[in-house]
């Protein structure tokens, strides 16, 4: 739908892809801390059940606090995993239009793929792994993150933190945290990079900005435009 060498905005449609099924692995275990073997005595739901986005999946209560865990999308209870202590949702996805998500001219168009070339500011990471994500970076003041220390306002935002305990990371992941950023490397989590501290403290300075990050080069962009 677009051809080399042109100018699209951001927003632009890109190309269309098909209906597929998408599936979500929850880590019950973990966020409601119990035995994975137990997970199941904690759903809320059935096997084959139908939820939609927000649901109660699972819960445990005890005199101190009540602890929920909500479906993350709208889809069916596949299975249960009773040795990692995993919940397993799928859902078919609708056909869907890919769109640029910066202001960029089209470098090459293939069948596999389109290739975008934008200005921006570079930064090196020390270590990273993932695929190349784009979002709006969130800042979360804290040094070591927890459980607590963030809401839902995380969702779909790549996460700039100093620390992520091993709870934090999990949420973030339930959560849909695209990518986080942090001074240590959490191989844990889909898209995540490892920066040395002059670049996190430059990169602060960028909060709710939009942020490309590259893992096959180890590096971020902060576009320009």
């Amino acid at each position: 739908m677009v051809k080399k060498g042109e100018l699209i905005k951001e927003g632009a449609v890109l190309a269309k892809d098909g209906g597929r099924i998408h599936k979500e692995k929850i880590l019950l275990s973990q966020l409601l801390q119990v035995e994975p073997a137990k997970i199941s005595r904690y759903l809320t739901k059935k096997l084959g059940t139908q939820v939609n986005k927000g649901e109660v999946l699972a819960q445990k209560e005890s005199f101190f606090k009540k602890i929920q865990v909500k479906s993350p999308l709208t889809g069916v209870l596949e299975s249960v995993n009773l040795k990692e202590g995993t919940l397993m949702l799928s859902a078919q996805k609708p056909s869907l239009s890919q769109k640029s998500p910066i202001q960029a001219v089209v470098e090459k168009v293939s069948d596999e793929q389109i290739v975008l070339s934008f200005e921006g500011r570079i930064f090196k990471a020390e270590k990273s792994q993932g695929s190349v994500t784009v979002g709006l970076l969130t800042v979360i003041k804290k040094k070591m993150i927890d459980l607590f220390a963030f809401g839902g306002e995380v969702a779909e935002k790549i996460a700039l933190g100093y620390l992520f305990a091993e709870e934090a990371r999990v949420k973030l992941n339930v959560l849909g945290t695209k990518a986080i950023i942090a001074q240590d490397f959490y191989n844990d989590f889909p898209v995540a990079m490892k920066v040395a501290t002059k670049v996190f403290q430059e990169l602060v300075k960028f909060k709710n900005r939009k942020v490309v990050l590259q893992p096959e080069n180890n590096c971020l962009v902060i576009p320009l435009a």
